[in-house]
C-alpha cells in the first residue's frame, strides 16, 4: 500500500523563530480580512460557488495581479532574475482547447507561448485520464481529426488498431500516455511554438481595459510574458478571475431554459480518474479512511442493492472505460453511484483547492476499494499510467469552470430546435460546431442526470470574446454559455474546435495589430475551412471530403441547403435546374449580379440531366464571357485518354484545366457521366474563385 501522508518532522526540519510570531499573526489577520472582503464581494455578486474556485492561493495571485505593472516589472527583471518573453500569443493551459489553440496559432506564423501546469499536454483527454472521447465519429475535424488519426496510427503500427474500439463509453478509448506522446510530437513539429511545462500562472497583467500578458513560475524561475493576445485555456478559467474579467459560475439563477428546472442546483461534479489494470494476482489495497460502502453499493444491481437504478451492470462496468493492454479507466458517473465528486459542497468551503482535490482522490479510492472488495474485481489494481506518486491522473476531470461573459452567449434555445432533431438557425459568425448531447452530471448520487440528444449546432466567435476587455480570448470549457449549454460545449471535440478557431483568430489579430474582437470573421472562417474544420454539419459529407470547403461556405451563408435528415447527398445526380441554382448561389456568394447568366446558353429544366461535357461547356462559356479573365490558349498538362485532341470539348477542358478548374491528373474525363452535386459545387466554385474575388 502506498502511503500518501506527509512525513513527520525530523531533526533536519526548519524551526520557526519565536521572535517572528507576532509578525506572522499580523500577516494572518490581514490575509483573513482581505480574503473575507473578496469572498464577501463574490457572494454579493452571486459568483461565490466554493473554495475550488477561490482559495487562499488564488486570492493571493489575484491581489498580485491587481497591482502588477508589466512595464515596471520588465524593467526590473534583471534585478529580480525574472526572464522577459515577447510572444505574439500566450496561452495559459495546455488542455484540449489550449493545445489546439497553440498549434493553430503557431501554424499561422505567430510566435506562440504555451504555459502548462503539468508535464503533459492534452488536459482532460490525457492528464485527467479521460481517454474515452465524447462526440460523434462522423464530425471529427481539423486539428482534433489529426490527433485522432495520429493516435489510430500509433496503435496500428503496434498491431493494436482494434483495441482502441472496445469500450462502451465511446467510439474510441486510448491510453492517456499515448495521447500525450502524440500531442508532444505535434507541438515539437511547430517551429513557432514554445511550451513551458510545470509552470503556474502567478499573475495577469492588465493595463486599463486591455490584458497585455501574464507572469508565471517554472520551478524557481519567474517569467514575464508580453503578448498581443492572451488566451485563457485553464481548467477552471482562472485567468478571468485574476484579470478581473466578467464571468459566470454555476447555475444561472434566472434561467428560463427548459432544462433549468430539471438540473441539479450545483456546479457539475469533477472526477479524479485512475487507470486500473487486470493483474494475475489479487491487488486489493487497504481500506481507505472514511470509506463508506453505502456510497457505492448500488453501482450495479446485486444482493447489496437488488433494486439499483444504476445504468450499469457488471459487464458494462468492465467494458465502460476499457483501454488497450488490459487497462480500465475509472470514470463512472454519479447517476450510477460512481466516483464523481461534489467538489463544491458547502462542507468544503474552508478547504484549499489542493485539499478538495485530495478529498476527490479519497472518494475515488473508496470506489475502487469497493470494486475490489465487494464486486470481485480484486485483480484490478492501480496502474502507473501517469507517473504520479499516488498513481492517480495528473489533474482532475473538471466538467465546469468559470464561463466568460462574452459578446455572444449561447443558451439552450440557440442550440435546440424542434426538440433537438432539427437544424438550428445558421450563424453568420460560426467558428465551430458542437455535436454532443446536453450532458449534465448531478451532485446527488443515484438521482439521475440530464442527457438530452440534440442535433449538431454552430458556435459563434463571440462566445470566446469578452464583452468589455480587450487583448483576451478564451478557448476551453470557459466560453460564454449558460450552465445548461456547458453540458455539451465542455467536451473534447468542442473545446478542440473552439481552441483551433481561437488560435487562428489570435494569430490574425497579432499579425494585423488589431484587437481580437475586430478580427474579420469571414477571413477566419475561410482559414478554418481550408484547414479542415467542420463548420456546417452533414452526416454524409465530412470536413475531409474534397468537396466540403466549397459546400460549407455556401451552406454557412444559407445559399445551399442539405436535406432535413442532415445529409447533403454529394453523389446525387444534377439536372439543369440544380446546376443553375448552384451557379446562382456562387454568384451571390461572390457578390456578383446573376444577370451574368443571361448571355450564356443555359437552359432550366428539371427533366434534363447535366453530364460532365455539358458542365465543361457551361463553365467555358462563363470564363470566356467574363471581362475579368482571359481564357488561356496554352497547353495544359492533361492525361485524359477519353478526349479527342482537336475536338471542341478537348479545347474547353484544356482551357479549364489550365485555369485550375479541372484537375487533369486523372486518365479519364468521363464526358458522358452525369454530374454529381459534389462535382457541380466544386467545379462552379473553382470557376468563381478564379473569376471573382470577394
Amino acid at each position: 500500500m502506498e502511503n500518501n501522508s506527509l512525513p513527520d518532522g525530523g531533526p533536519g526540519d526548519s524551526v520557526e523563530n519565536p521572535g517572528s510570531t507576532s509578525k506572522k499573526w499580523i500577516w494572518m489577520i490581514v490575509t483573513v480580512l482581505v480574503l473575507g472582503g473578496v469572498a464577501s464581494l463574490l457572494v454579493g455578486s452571486g459568483l461565490f460557488q466554493g473554495a475550488l474556485y477561490l482559495d487562499d492561493d488564488l486570492a493571493a495571485r489575484k491581489e498580485g495581479s491587481e497591482t502588477a505593472s508589466i512595464a515596471k516589472e520588465s524593467r526590473q527583471a534583471s534585478r529580480s532574475r525574472d526572464s522577459v518573453l515577447d510572444c505574439d500569443v500566450v496561452i495559459a493551459g495546455g488542455g484540449t482547447g489550449g493545445v489546439s489553440a497553440a498549434l493553430a496559432s503557431a501554424r499561422e506564423g505567430a510566435k506562440t507561448c504555451l504555459v502548462e501546469e503539468t508535464d503533459w499536454l492534452g488536459g482532460m483527454m490525457t492528464s485527467a485520464g479521460v481517454g474515452g472521447i465524447d462526440g460523434r465519429p462522423d464530425s471529427v475535424s481539423g486539428i482534433f481529426h489529426e490527433i485522432i488519426q495520429n493516435i489510430e496510427d500509433y496503435y496500428l503500427a503496434r498491431g493494436q488498431s482494434k483495441d482502441i474500439h472496445n469500450c462502451t463509453v465511446s467510439y474510441i478509448c486510448f491510453e492517456p500516455h499515448v495521447g500525450d506522446i502524440v500531442l508532444k510530437e505535434m507541438a515539437a513539429a511547430e517551429k513557432n511554438l514554445t511550451v513551458y511545462y510545470n509552470s503556474k500562472v502567478s499573475k495577469v497583467y492588465r493595463e486599463k481595459n486591455t490584458i497585455v500578458g501574464i507572469g508565471f513560475k517554472q520551478d524557481r524561475m519567474g517569467y514575464i510574458v508580453k503578448a498581443d493576445v492572451t488566451i485563457d485555456a485553464t481548467e477552471y478559467g482562472d485567468l478571468m478571475f485574476l484579470g478581473d474579467i466578467d464571468y459566470d459560475l454555476g447555475v444561472d439563477p434566472d434561467s428560463k431554459e427548459s432544462l433549468a428546472a430539471q438540473a441539479d442546483q450545483c456546479i457539475q461534479p469533477l472526477t479524479y480518474v485512475a487507470i486500473l489494470k487486470e493483474y494475475d494476482d489479487p491487488v486489493v489495497r487497504k481500506k481507505p479512511a472514511n470509506y463508506d460502502r453505502e456510497d457505492f453499493k448500488c453501482v450495479i444491481k446485486s444482493p447489496l442493492c437488488p433494486n439499483s437504478n444504476s445504468l450499469l451492470d457488471k459487464d458494462r462496468l468492465l467494458s465502460y472505460g476499457r483501454m488497450p493492454n488490459n487497462k480500465l479507466m475509472i470514470n463512472i458517473p454519479s447517476h450510477s453511484y460512481g466516483n464523481d465528486f461534489h467538489a463544491t459542497s458547502s462542507n468544503l468551503e474552508n478547504y484549499s483547492r489542493e485539499d478538495i482535490l485530495e478529498e476527490a482522490k479519497n472518494y475515488s479510492r473508496g470506489f475502487i476499494y469497493f470494486l475490489q472488495s465487494e464486486l470481485g474485481m480484486e485483480q484490478f489494481g492501480f496502474y502507473d499510467e501517469f507517473g504520479t506518486r499516488d498513481r492517480f491522473a495528473k489533474i482532475p476531470y473538471v466538467r465546469e469552470s468559470r464561463r466568460l461573459v462574452g459578446v455572444d452567449r449561447l443558451i439552450e434555445d440557440d442550440i435546440v430546435k424542434g426538440g433537438g432533431v432539427q437544424r438550428v438557425d445558421i450563424l453568420d459568425n460560426a467558428i465551430a460546431i458542437g455535436d454532443y448531447p446536453i450532458d449534465l452530471h448531478f451532485c446527488k448520487y443515484g438521482k439521475g442526470d440530464i442527457f438530452k440528444p440534440i442535433a449538431p449546432y454552430q458556435i459563434p466567435y463571440g462566445v470566446a470574446v469578452p464583452k468589455k476587455v480587450d487583448g483576451f480570448l478564451v478557448a476551453d470549457k470557459n466560453i460564454s454559455v449558460s450552465h445548461i449549454v456547458n453540458g455539451t460545449t465542455r467536451l473534447q471535440p468542442v473545446s478542440m474546435a473552439v481552441g483551433q478557431a481561437v488560435g487562428v483568430a489570435a494569430a490574425m489579430a497579432s499579425e494585423e495589430g488589431i484587437d481580437p474582437r475586430d478580427v474579420d470573421v469571414e477571413e477566419l472562417q475561410k482559414k478554418l475551412l481550408e484547414s479542415g474544420s467542420n463548420m456546417f454539419f452533414f452526416t454524409d459529407l465530412s470536413a475531409q471530403h474534397w468537396a466540403y470547403p466549397y459546400v460549407a461556405r455556401l451552406a454557412m451563408e444559407g445559399l445551399l441547403s442539405g436535406y432535413g435528415d442532415f445529409t447533403f447527398k454529394p453523389n446525387e445526380i444534377v439536372n439543369e435546374t440544380d446546376f443553375l441554382s448552384i451557379f446562382r448561389a456562387n454568384l451571390i456568394f461572390k457578390n456578383q449580379n446573376t444577370a451574368v447568366l443571361k448571355g450564356m446558353d443555359f437552359s432550366d429544366s428539371a427533366n434534363s440531366l447535366v453530364n460532365r461535357s455539358d458542365a465543361a461547356n457551361y463553365l467555358y462559356q462563363l470564363m470566356q464571357s467574363s471581362s475579368e479573365y482571359r481564357v488561356s490558349d496554352g497547353q495544359a498538362d492533361m492525361n485524359f485518354k477519353d478526349l479527342y485532341k482537336g475536338s471542341e470539348l478537348y479545347e474547353q477542358v484544356e482551357a479549364l484545366t489550365s485555369a485550375g478548374v479541372i484537375n487533369g491528373d486523372d486518365t479519364r474525363f468521363r464526358p458522358y457521366d452525369v454530374l454529381t452535386r459534389a462535382e457541380a459545387v466544386v467545379l462552379v466554385g473553382r470557376s468563381m474563385d478564379i473569376l471573382f474575388t470577394q
